[in-house]
């Protein structure tokens, strides 16, 4: 109830709160709205709102307050409705921040929309205004100056940081040396580089109850929202599968006090570029070593950049706050690889298949074939088989060589072998050896021909 709230934000206010900034909207006009009106008289308060992007959703619910002065940046996205907070609440003139999140398509939340656009004029994000309010610190809320977030940008001719500095960045007068990191649409990536364990968590009932040591609230920045899952303020981020929304708000401020916000420099796509020439130079120089098969060590070596692409991404999020969008390097890397690695498997085919035919003009093709597919060695090996040797030339060979032309004689030999190794191989022997007009054909050379005499005479016969 807004009772309830009321005597909430009295306890943090005795307790000394630097920031008492509420993770809930109040939209609506409620029964004691002057309460909790009274209460926020003088107390440092952030309220919520939530900003619609979709243009099929468009609530009009509430008052939008808060905005900044001046236009809004061409690039950042805008608000197709709202829910605003009750006009009776206002009156206190509390600063104002939207709550509304990036879902991605695994629905987890890993940005934050730093800047949108409502009605003409700059809403910014919850953990912007809280750190804005505690610049803020002794001014009494009746008596605060508009937000003074200023947008920058490298579209706008801007430049921090060279080359490796982010595409646009926030600054505040309120807070002279801080810069937030976004991209060009504004967009903040939440660094979640606290444990849970790390922020100090507090039931309602015990503030309200006077059961926590005050000095735990004493100039603290404390964000109040809902944690039981039941009321469906329930999210995922990278840290788990379920979790209340209050806790990518609590990240987000504790990356912007840390000054830990992770960007992708703006420089990135040309750096993305000369990293993928480098890996497919690295694959190729890995292609061409003649030791292994490039067709097995190309994969693995893809494999292996892909995760060293990865690891030196995290390190840069950890060390650095530079987040490096590494998961289409590495896909290139293993994509490469696997297409380099069907080359060269393609090429060693062929090469194998133009080795065999060569290997048949001077050997039988089942011997040929045999050794294609058995490493060189230095022993002999040695088969001992019956086998049926068929000799077969031609009669008078000399006598008609000597009084023939010798493109003629030359036609007789070709045919005649042409015509000898089909009839030798249709019957399953192997022609071991051609000398002038002799041709010499085994079988059983290989083993499984046991009615090799017979094939031998059949042979011997039709030629």
């Amino acid at each position: 109830s807004r009772e309830t709230l009321a005597a909430l934000s009295r306890n943090m206010s005795k307790s000394g709160a630097l920031v008492q900034a509420f993770d809930i909207t109040f939209a609506d006009e409620k029964a004691g709205d002057e309460v909790l009106l009274d209460a926020w008289a003088d107390a440092p308060v952030v309220v919520s709102q939530i900003l619609s992007t979709n243009a099929s959703v468009n609530p009009a619910v509430g008052k939008l307050a808060g905005g900044l002065d001046g236009a809004c940046p061409p690039s950042i996205p805008r608000a197709f409705g709202h829910y605003g907070t009750s006009a009776t609440l206002l009156q206190a003139r509390p600063s104002v921040g939207h709550i509304t999140p990036y879902v991605e398509s695994d629905g987890v939340v890993r940005r934050l929309p730093s800047m949108i656009c409502a009605d003409g004029r700059v809403q910014v994000t919850l953990p912007l205004a809280v750190m804005w309010r505690a610049a803020q610190s002794g001014i009494a809320s009746r008596n605060l100056p508009v937000a003074d977030w200023r947008w920058h940008g490298r579209e706008a001719g801007e430049s921090t940081g060279g080359l490796f500095g982010p595409e646009a960045w926030l600054t505040s007068a309120s807070l002279p040396g801080v810069m937030v990191p976004v991209d060009r649409t504004g967009t903040l990536r939440v660094p979640y580089g606290l444990k849970r364990s790390s922020f100090i968590s507090l039931p309602a009932a015990d503030v309200l109850r006077d059961r926590v040591d005050p000095e735990l609230l004493k100039g603290a920045l404390v964000l109040v929202g809902a944690t039981a899952f039941g009321l469906t303020d329930t999210i995922s981020t990278p840290l788990s599968a379920v979790s209340s929304g209050i806790e990518v708000h609590a990240q987000a401020l504790a990356g912007l006090l840390d000054q830990r916000i992770p960007y992708t420099p703006a420089a990135w796509p040309l750096v993305q570029g000369l990293a993928m020439l480098l890996l497919a130079a690295a694959l190729a120089a890995v292609s061409v070593l003649r030791r292994g098969a490039p067709a097995k060590r190309l994969p693995l070596t893809g494999i292996a950049l892909a995760s060293l692409i990865g690891v030196s991404a995290s390190f840069c999020q950890l060390h650095f706050a530079v987040w490096l969008p590494w998961i289409e390097l590495s896909l290139f890397a293993i994509v490469a690889s696997i297409t380099l690695a069907t080359v060269e498997h393609a090429l060693a085919r062929a090469q194998g298949e133009r080795l065999t035919a060569h290997l048949g003009s001077y050997l039988p093709r089942s011997v040929a074939q045999r050794l294609m597919v058995t490493d060189p060695s230095g022993s002999l090996q040695v088969d001992l088989r019956n086998i049926s040797v068929m000799v077969a030339d031609i009669r008078n060979f000399s006598a008609f060589a000597a009084h023939n032309p010798p493109d003629e004689t030359a036609a007789l030999l070709h045919a005649f072998c042409c015509i000898a190794v089909d009839v030798v191989e249709r019957h399953g022997g192997v022609v071991e050896n051609v000398v002038g007009d002799s041709v010499l054909a085994v079988w059983n050379a290989s083993p499984g021909q046991p009615d090799h005499p017979s094939r031998a005479l059949a042979a011997a016969r039709e030629l």
